[in-house]
């Protein structure tokens, strides 16, 4: 059974994800190593890394023409964030394995443009790993 935690009063990380994340091995629980970090010790930073991530994406030159020319962005511009952010999450949540994770990255591939998936995964991803040890946390060489 794979532990669920809680944070302490609701709002400090709980110790226990940390001595888990210090016994984890990269090469093999990166995807439990994803989900103790989007989900108990940073979830703000990866939310700002999504949001991010999605500006880097609109802003990029195939994106912006293609939002243009639909009108995707002007009229429907929280349905794209809310989306893109529901089916990232599946994938990270639920691993990249999981049928669920399989569906939300088949989704992602036939909706989005073939340079826009890498784009808006690679700004998301890449951020956090910058900017969250410049912040004061404690992470180990391992764990970042």
């Amino acid at each position: 059974m794979i532990p669920v935690y809680t944070k302490i009063w609701g709002l400090f990380r709980n110790p226990a994800v940390r001595r888990e994340l210090r016994q984890l091995n990269p090469e093999r629980d990166y995807q439990r190593m994803v989900q103790l970090l989007t989900g108990y010790e940073f979830p703000f930073d990866m939310t700002r890394a999504l949001e991010l991530a999605l500006f880097h994406t609109y802003a990029s030159p195939s994106v912006s023409g293609l939002l243009a020319r639909t009108g995707q962005f002007e009229r429907h511009g929280q349905q794209r964030y809310d989306d893109t952010s529901l089916l990232i999450s599946q994938f990270m949540q639920d691993g990249l394995d999981s049928e669920t994770g399989q569906r939300a990255i088949a989704h992602m591939n036939r909706i989005t443009d073939s340079t826009a998936f890498p784009t808006t995964i690679s700004y998301s991803s890449c951020p956090p790993s910058s900017f969250i040890p410049s912040t004061g946390s404690t992470a180990t060489a391992g764990e970042s």
